[in-house]
């Protein structure tokens, strides 16, 4: 598992948002070429200006320069620190939560609130009942619990930065010269006048539904996968069972998440007025097929895998680096004591 009980809500939120932003760096040519690719429309073979994930980089980087590879890195960045925080640094207390829900172990002590701002170790020492729950989280002896975290996980980070994704999204499909969207802030400004609150939330809905599918692909299937490769014994807790794992993690929420990607990049993308809806969104595009609802998987894939690659990697390094630092005296907190200190601690007393 991802093992982060030794952890405070606010130590997971800071690692997970720096792991996703360095992840973000390194695969945003990407994630434009991606974009690129979903919001042209017509069939395959019609005279797209764009024709596979390195045709377009390199078009891109052709007509606009190397720079606009990068276009949006700056809101993307922005989307990274709110939305992986809460997506990923919440599913282990939302977990907790609904296993102490489906368990009968829940109590008014042991609400949602006290997990998310107390670190699990915390819990231990206030209540057995809370070892037992954490305990069996870390088992993942529920799949099912970890879909249904994952899921509301997801959702919760959608509506937190959601205006965050939809500036990424106008700067990445925007063509021209790079500095068209050169303010940030002044694209948030005219989005507030042109569109209204309402434009900077354009998309929830289907992003809402993409995120909750994504972060199960990515994170219960990163979960899972790497319980069982170490339970079996296939691979040890290293880098090569973290890279193996976020290609799997990677590869599922690519598959899954395709056809809510391709809607939610065409309806941000769109200028005011061209879809009436998010079903308009769907419909129009299955006029182009049902493939249609998959353009720029390949692209998708590449850069979902390696970006679930780089996280996990950079993540687990991270946890290591702040256990070393923390281990050094550096840092001293007795909150983050870890799990296993705190079970011999009590051990030793009796």
């Amino acid at each position: 598992m991802t093992d982060t009980s030794d952890f405070t809500f606010y130590q997971r939120m800071t690692l997970y948002a720096a792991a996703a932003c360095f992840a973000d760096t390194v695969t945003f040519p990407l994630d434009l070429a991606k974009v690129r690719l979903q919001v042209q429309s017509g069939a395959k073979g019609s005279g797209l200006k764009y024709k596979s994930l390195l045709h377009t980089i390199q078009t891109v980087a052709k007509e606009e320069g190397p720079r606009a590879l990068y276009k949006g890195l700056v809101p993307g960045l922005q989307r990274q620190m709110c939305f992986a925080s809460v997506k990923f640094g919440l599913y282990d207390s939302v977990k907790d939560f609904y296993l102490g829900l489906l368990h009968g172990s829940s109590n008014s002590s042991e609400s949602l609130a006290s997990l998310l701002f107390t670190s699990q170790s915390s819990e231990i020492i206030a209540s057995p009942h809370s070892f037992i729950v954490i305990k069996k989280a870390e088992e993942g002896s529920n799949v099912m619990v970890r879909i249904a975290a994952g899921l509301t996980t997801g959702f919760m980070a959608v509506f937190i930065a959601q205006p965050t994704d939809v500036i990424k999204i106008r700067f990445q499909a925007s063509q021209g010269v790079f500095g068209e969207h050169r303010s940030v802030a002044k694209e948030y400004a005219n989005i507030l006048k042109q569109e209204g609150v309402a434009g900077l939330w354009k998309g929830t809905t289907p992003n809402c539904l993409r995120n909750g599918f994504i972060n199960c692909g990515e994170i219960v299937v990163y979960d899972s996968v790497k319980d069982f490769f170490i339970k079996k014994q296939i691979m040890n807790d290293n880098v090569y069972c973290h890279f193996t794992s976020g290609a799997i993690a990677g590869f599922c929420a690519t598959v899954i998440a395709s056809p809510f990607d391709v809607i939610k990049t065409r309806y941000m993308s769109a200028a005011k007025g061209e879809y009436s809806s998010v079903t308009h969104v769907a419909m129009e595009t299955l006029k182009e097929g049902p493939l249609a609802f998959y353009k720029g998987f390949f692209p998708s894939f590449y850069r979902i895998a390696t970006w679930n690659i780089v996280l996990w990697i950079s993540f687990e390094q991270l946890k290591i680096l702040t256990r070393k630092v923390r281990e050094s005296g550096v840092v001293e907190s007795s909150i983050v004591r870890p799990i296993h200190a705190q079970s011999k601690i009590t051990s030793h007393d009796e």
